[in-house]
């Protein structure tokens, strides 16, 4: 018997935040035909119960509901909602990082957010897909599985090495395979940027489901963060930093209502608060944007 010892190197350890838990993401809304847990508006073979009719060639025995039946004189039989799967893409503005609190930069918010919905989706058997938004255009395209989830992991934390870039990006550049037809985008963007506005009239044009998740929000800014710095240099006023603060929200509240009548929601989470209300909120501007 021989033993011995051995002294190995260990790397500098990457820690991924810790995820919120969600009762789902809003890409419920726009499922496809695929087999998931999503119950949808067309007719199948679901749990979820929709309505009762009248009996049709071709319904299966079991679909009988016998005391409607019994009530109604005629065989009457129970729709239920096919279960299905959404593709869901996450789409990280990276151009900027406006600090607040330690360890709670919009970036920071981003990320936390970008974790807690793609593990969200993948534990609900969606394909999830993601794109870093910076001078360096990154992106995963939609899959499933736990693999797919460490790469997304480590596409999402390098993307504070890719945030310092002067690079205008190419929306045109958003790769067809990665946005597919009917998929849910949900962009986490501070709005600080204005790089980002075209990349978002972009996904407009496409006629995707976009929703956006403000990161930075209207609250008055902290005098060290960075917002006021960019409000100074944006509108180049001498009048103190009063009135920056009051031009800089007031910008900010025209681009939401710009973003809104393109057709893309805007809720803000600076994280706060929990993310399910946030979530909640943009899956009902959907509902109400149904057909």
């Amino acid at each position: 018997m021989f033993h011995a010892t051995a002294v190995m190197p260990i790397a500098a350890p990457t820690v991924l935040p810790r995820p919120e838990r969600l009762a789902g993401t809003p890409a419920t809304n726009t499922v496809l035909s695929r087999v998931g847990e999503h119950p949808s508006r067309q007719g199948g073979s679901g749990i979820e119960f929709t309505a009762i009719r009248p009996y049709q060639i071709g319904d299966q025995l079991r679909d009988v509901h016998w005391a409607a039946s019994s009530r109604q004189r005629r065989t009457m039989v129970t729709v239920r909602a096919a279960d299905l799967a959404a593709d869901l893409i996450i789409a990280i503005d990276v151009f900027g990082d406006i600090a607040g609190t330690p360890q709670q930069s919009t970036l920071d918010v981003s990320v936390r957010a970008a974790t807690t919905l793609v593990g969200t989706a993948l534990a609900h058997r969606d394909r999830v897909g993601v794109i870093a938004v910076g001078g360096l255009l990154q992106w995963l395209t939609p899959a499933t599985g736990r693999i797919h989830l460490y790469r997304i992991a480590d596409l999402i934390l390098s993307t504070r090495a890719a945030q310092i870039s002067v690079v205008n990006p190419d929306p045109s550049r958003l790769p067809g395979q990665m946005l597919p037809p009917d998929a849910q985008v949900i962009v986490l963007t501070p709005l600080a940027d204005e790089r980002i506005m075209p990349v978002l009239h972009n996904l407009a044009r496409r006629r995707l489901h976009t929703s956006i998740i403000d990161v930075l929000g209207h609250p008055r800014p902290n005098r060290s963060a960075g917002s006021i710095a960019f409000a100074r240099r944006r509108h180049a006023t001498p009048h103190g930093d009063d009135l920056a603060e009051r031009l800089w929200q007031l910008d900010r509240a025209a681009t939401h209502a710009d973003l809104v009548r393109l057709g893309m929601p805007v809720q803000v989470w600076t994280g706060d608060t929990a993310l399910q209300l946030t979530i909640s909120d943009v899956a009902r501007a959907w509902q109400r944007r149904r057909p």
